[in-house]
């Protein structure tokens, strides 16, 4: 067994991405288990086939990268392998036939699936990823999970546009193809696919 730790931090953002690959692939050429420590959360999910997250000193879940980053079992999880806005809300219509819930959150009401083991009255906290998040012209906005919005920020990053978008005064962080025009001030329409939101377990009281 070989441990790693951290053996990246002093590469530049380019040569980083390239030689995690080749380790990887070295590693794997060799038959080797190796065990990789860093907190680059990226970097954790190109070379690992299995996914350990630690906080004060536990191993609290481990798992594939997908299964991490897709069905964390807890909110510091959640947001620590990537930006995660969370909404906490009630379950007000339960059509268990469909798979589908209508949460009540501070935003309005929204449609989800993936809560089978949540039924009605009862408290949830949701999560969603901004990548999931989509930006529309006010105009088209449609009933189901559609909010009018307010670019609060949007910056150019190349592949895509970060943006900060208001609704309600809550901020969510989306990220939007660059070819897409939207600037601070803009007016939007905010969609949040129903299959995307996360169900992650409600605090303690």
């Amino acid at each position: 067994m070989i441990l790693l730790d951290e053996p990246l931090s002093n590469l530049d953002a380019k040569l980083r991405m390239e030689t995690r690959l080749e380790l990887r692939q070295l590693i794997k050429k060799l038959g080797t288990t190796a065990v990789y420590v860093t907190h680059d959360q990226a970097e954790a999910f190109a070379v690992s086939d299995r996914v350990g997250v630690m906080l004060d000193g536990q191993l609290i879940q481990i798992g594939t990268p997908r299964e991490i980053y897709l069905k964390p079992c807890e909110s510091f999880i959640a947001d620590f392998v990537g930006r995660i806005h969370f909404l906490d809300g009630e379950v007000i219509q339960d059509n268990s036939m469909a798979g589908e819930k209508a949460v009540r959150t501070a935003i309005g009401v929204v449609e989800c699936t993936g809560l089978e083991t949540k039924g009605y009255g009862q408290i949830v906290k949701l999560g969603i990823r901004s990548e999931n998040i989509r930006l529309c012209d006010p105009e088209e906005i449609v009933a189901q999970n559609s909010f009018p919005g307010t670019v609060e920020n949007a910056v150019f990053l190349g592949g895509y546009i970060y943006c900060v978008v208001a609704i309600n005064s809550q901020l969510f962080y989306a990220k939007v193809p660059p070819e897409i025009e939207v600037s601070e001030g803009n007016r939007v329409g905010v969609l949040f696919p129903q299959e995307s939101w996360v169900l992650l377990p409600c605090s303690p009281d």
